[in-house]
């Protein structure tokens, strides 16, 4: 069921009934107007109204959840009995750590005196806190073994929160919505959220109220159900179509030119993710690079991540999706997927990385052959790509580096012959086999764009 409510719109923080405090950090932050996602879902978050909100990448969702989220914990910080302020009035929840570590810090930038306990995966002792930020899993942990108690919880955030109900963290969820108390308020926030999302009726919504700013057209599919569209004016998109499958030259070629950019690389394995930062730190070793994927060793993980967010101007991040949900990199001036997305809101994300707020950004796709059937679905969601061409002459010259480097150093064949079948085991595991269909695949060239040589491997 949706309600419909009337609020005043308002056009500034100051405008909002919020404490003081709040008002004035967000004015020293630059916080002054708000956008227009801000604008129609804070109200209600206020008023104490169920919100699922959705709208574009870096249009300022963040706020939307922890302003209300800030003003529970305010009011639970004023309460003097000490029995009361060891319970935790409120909770961000959020699928990666990265983010997490960035929701922390944007919080105690406005709020410095609310006490928040920020949970990513190590149990830790009880402490007094009036806010909680936590993973699912983690969350899931700490109230297991008792280290937490949210039996007085008001208000519960979910940031890239189709993520947190996807197949991964379903289960979850789902024990945790069990266990936390029924009466709640709940904040749904993601950048592609909309009202067929099947697991919303999982987190026990009360008269939600559907904040969306997805909608440029609004129409029905043959079932009968809403389809809502990105619209995204602020970054340019191109498509490089990488007929002779080379597309790891296509891209060592395109950084060589442009060594003094902020740059994020989307692929698909993390044996590709290493392949290719190894690759260039050694064919072209002046260029600062970074590397990012789920697995990885977690005080390295968030090391080079703010390594890479500390950089304002240059460098080169290497990563999986793990980076494309609701991360704020400033400054990234080019978006690349080197791989062909799975899907149109695999699309949206990664792109968001770039053209934050009243930045602009680039973005070019990387496609083979075989995947140019990607260019209709963005068509059918109104993107608008440009089809662009890199100098040849460049590429082969490119390729040809890639394969006296591996011919040289039996390390790196081994690093690319791992990358090479970790690719080939990603593209047979595709659901969607209009784009990623594995027998059309040219294998051998593919084998030959990672510089192995494929008469060797029997391809």
């Amino acid at each position: 069921m949706s309600l419909d409510i009337k609020f005043e719109i308002v056009s500034e923080f100051k405008n909002l009934n919020i404490s003081n405090s709040t008002i004035q950090s967000l004015s020293k932050l630059g916080y002054k107007k708000m956008t227009s996602i801000q604008k129609i879902s804070i109200p209600p978050a206020l008023m104490g109204f169920d919100v699922l909100g959705s709208a574009k990448t870096g249009s300022g969702k963040t706020l939307c959840f922890v302003i209300p989220v800030i003003e529970i914990s305010l009011i639970q910080n004023y309460i003097q009995n000490d029995m009361l302020v060891n319970l935790v009035k409120s909770c961000i929840l959020f699928p990666t750590r990265e983010l997490g570590i960035q929701i922390f810090d944007f919080v105690k930038n406005i709020e410095a005196k609310i006490k928040i306990k920020l949970c990513l995966g190590k149990i830790m002792e009880k402490e007094k806190c009036s806010m909680v930020l936590s993973t699912p899993g983690s969350l899931f942990n700490h109230l297991n073994n008792k280290s937490l108690n949210l039996n007085q919880l008001k208000i519960l955030a979910m940031d890239e929160a189709d993520e947190i109900l996807n197949t991964n963290f379903i289960k979850i969820t789902d024990l945790l919505m069990f266990i936390l108390p029924k009466k709640r308020q709940v904040l749904f926030f993601s950048a592609t959220l909309n009202s067929k999302l099947k697991n919303i009726t999982r987190i026990n919504l009360k008269n939600p109220i559907f904040c969306s700013l997805n909608v440029k057209k609004m129409y029905f599919n043959k079932k009968k159900k809403y389809k809502y569209i990105q619209q995204i004016h602020n970054i340019r998109q191109f498509a490089v179509i990488s007929h002779d499958y080379k597309k790891n030259a296509h891209l060592l070629s395109f950084l060589s030119s442009h060594k003094t950019q902020k740059i994020i690389i989307f692929v698909s394995t993390k044996k590709q993710i290493k392949y290719l930062y190894t690759v260039t730190k050694l064919i072209f070793p002046e260029i600062k690079t970074s590397l990012i994927y789920g697995s990885m060793n977690q005080t390295k993980r968030i090391k080079n991540f703010l390594k890479f967010s500390m950089n304002k101007r240059q460098g080169v991040l290497f990563s999986t999706d793990l980076t494309s949900r609701g991360l704020d990199f400033r400054s990234v001036e080019w978006i690349i997927q080197l791989d062909c997305p799975k899907n149109i809101q695999s699309y949206f994300h990664r792109i968001g990385r770039t053209g934050r707020f009243l930045e602009t950004g680039k973005t070019i796709l990387f496609l083979n052959y075989q995947e140019i059937k990607f260019i209709n679905t963005l068509g059918k969601n109104f993107v608008k790509i440009h089809i662009i061409n890199i100098y040849k002459r460049q590429i082969e010259i490119t390729q040809k580096k890639i394969e006296i480097l591996l011919k040289k150093n039996k390390n790196c064949t081994k690093i690319a012959l791992d990358a090479f079948l970790s690719y080939a085991k990603f593209i047979y595991f595709q659901k969607n086999k209009i784009c990623f269909e594995f027998k059309k695949f040219n294998w051998k060239k593919i084998a030959q764009n990672f510089g192995l040589n494929p008469i060797s491997y029997d391809l």
